[in-house]
């Protein structure tokens, strides 16, 4: 599983065997179901996810209404990249 995001981040940064030890120590893989909130309104993402398969909606609501930001597919890290660098919530 890790091969695929080492090809991703591959054009940015190499890694020592050692250092692969360390980052692969970091990482857990699982699977989520449909409709899995990733991060949620007001509430600090304490989780960077890589995405193998499928494809996770990014989404605000606005007067009850929910707005799509943005789509994120496979081979993409996806977040609330704000709560999760800052922790702060989102």
């Amino acid at each position: 599983m890790f091969q695929t995001l080492y090809q991703y981040i591959q054009p940015f940064v190499s890694f020592t065997e050692s250092e692969k030890q360390v980052f692969e120590s970091a990482f857990s893989f699982r699977q989520v179901p449909k409709k899995f909130k990733l991060a949620e309104e007001g509430k600090i993402a304490k989780e960077l996810y890589y995405i193998l398969n499928g494809l996770v909606r990014l989404y605000y609501t606005k007067d009850g209404e929910e707005i799509t930001g943005y789509i994120f597919k496979e081979n993409l890290f996806a977040s609330s990249y704000d709560s999760f660098l800052r922790q702060v919530p989102s």
